[in-house]
């Protein structure tokens, strides 16, 4: 038994080498029709980690819960976009762990059984690097009351990566950057609500990875019109991806592919404005807008919302 318990970490090790370097071994099977992406746990930069750990314990837990949760809310967030399947590489080790336990004591016979080293294989990979966080709290007591009123500030920031895998060619990078008040009066002696404060680092955490998922698609897969009728055009975004009612979106005709004469990397395709949309139903899976320009727009042409 002693030799077993010495060998796990070794036989575990070799099989995330193998999960992580072998591509042909570790491919598993996706849904059909939808690109599998890997998501990775939010790392800290080391200037952060060095930052929050010289301000004490409280501020270094405070950016590492809202590491996690960011990390946890990603994973929610891209797999609810429907367009892709997602594979947690942060949770790799406990799939590891779960297959070589499956290995020693599952029945051979068993169809469901799951093979060892056969991780799903990604065609995309989402990394995010937490930059800057503040947790501020404030402190206010008023002349002759039994009271004090707190303050806290929390600010975020993190940058997203896009990697096409086989390639290893990152497609987007782009900054995410939230920053939340919240106050309370209390009297004098009475503990603050902690969990009112952990309430807050996990609603941000939640705004943040709706961002990052919605420009995952927008990068991958962009909005697209599926129908049209007279002057109401159907696109395929629906609830919870950022669409909303009342946004104008505008329409693109796709054009040829671009390629830069200096390094000749590709540089996407064309796109060439054609009208404009403006959003009147929001459905679970589908948005419905009635076209305001019209200079061509027809199914399967790329909508884009108008930033604010």
């Amino acid at each position: 038994m002693s030799k077993h318990i010495e060998l796990r970490p070794i036989r575990l090790l070799a099989m995330w080498l193998v999960a992580t370097l072998v591509p042909s071994v570790s491919m598993g099977q996706v849904a059909p029709g939808k690109p599998s992406i890997g998501i990775h746990s939010v790392e800290v930069t080391d200037g952060l980690q060095q930052t929050a750990s010289s301000l004490g314990r409280d501020k270094e837990l405070s950016m590492l819960r809202a590491a996690d949760s960011l990390g946890q809310q990603l994973i929610d967030r891209v797999h609810n976009t429907r367009k892709f399947t997602v594979v947690s590489r942060g949770d790799l080790e406990t799939l590891l762990k779960d297959q070589e336990l499956q290995g020693l004591l599952g029945n051979p016979s068993d169809a469901d059984i799951a093979q060892a080293f056969q991780i799903a294989g990604c065609k995309y990979a989402l990394v995010v690097t937490m930059d800057d966080f503040q947790d501020v709290h404030e402190e206010l007591r008023f002349e002759g009351q039994s009271a004090v009123a707190h303050k806290r500030t929390v600010r975020m920031s993190a940058v997203g990566k896009i990697y096409d895998v086989t390639s290893g060619q990152l497609l987007e990078s782009a900054n995410f950057q939230l920053s939340e008040k919240t106050g309370t009066k209390i009297q004098t002696g009475t503990a603050r609500d902690s969990a009112r404060a952990d309430e807050l680092i996990t609603g941000m955490s939640r705004d943040m990875a709706h961002q990052i998922a919605n420009r995952v698609g927008d990068v991958i897969f962009p909005a697209k019109i599926i129908a049209m009728t007279n002057d109401v055009v159907t696109i395929n975004r629906g609830d919870g991806t950022g669409i909303e009612k009342g946004q104008v979106w505008t329409a693109y005709a796709v054009g040829e592919e671009m390629i830069d004469p200096d390094t000749g990397e590709s540089l996407g395709a064309e796109e060439i404005p054609i009208g404009e949309i403006q959003v009147i139903n929001v459905t679970p899976k589908f948005s419905q807008a009635r076209i305001l320009e019209n200079y061509g727009i027809d199914k399967l042409h790329i909508v884009r919302r108008e930033q604010p």
